[in-house]
């Protein structure tokens, strides 16, 4: 969203396939560690499965309990950026975003089937988080008229 509002509508959406590619690498490593843990322990999946509706839980109870905040874009510096280092940017922050990986690993469980090849659903489920990405981006620039330059 800030780079969206700091340099443009087309930089903003940029940025989305680096916060892409970060999801994507937060998954594989997710899969990995799922992988391993299923492995070691269908109970352990389990627990960690309910943890994570716990979880989901909290989070949306806290958001609903939430004051609203305006949007405001930060002091631009009429620096000229890249769309590379704005994807790079965007990747860098999911990658190690923890809040990020608590959530995928709250959510990925909970659509993970152990009777069928994990990797197909690996897959899938991150080809659906792209997907929900590229298409909600663009969306933004409805609900927040007026933020957006060309």
């Amino acid at each position: 969203m800030s780079a969206g509002l700091n340099h443009g509508f087309r930089y903003g959406y940029v940025t989305v396939f680096g916060l892409v590619l970060g999801i994507w690498t937060q998954l594989l490593i997710l899969g990995v560690g799922l992988g391993a843990l299923i492995s070691a322990s269908a109970t352990a999946f389990t627990v960690v499965k309910w943890l994570g509706v716990a979880y989901l839980v909290w989070l949306g109870i806290a958001q609903w309990r939430a004051p609203t905040r305006p949007m405001v874009a930060l002091s631009d510096t009429g620096e000229v950026i890249s769309r590379r280092t704005l994807i790079l940017k965007a990747w860098m922050i999911n990658v190690i975003n923890p809040k990020g990986t608590v959530f995928l690993l709250a959510v990925v469980p909970q659509f993970i089937n152990l009777s069928q090849p994990l990797l197909a659903q690996y897959l899938i489920i991150g080809a659906t988080l792209a997907f929900t990405d590229m298409v909600s981006w663009p969306a933004t620039r409805r609900w927040l008229p007026g933020c957006w330059a060309p």
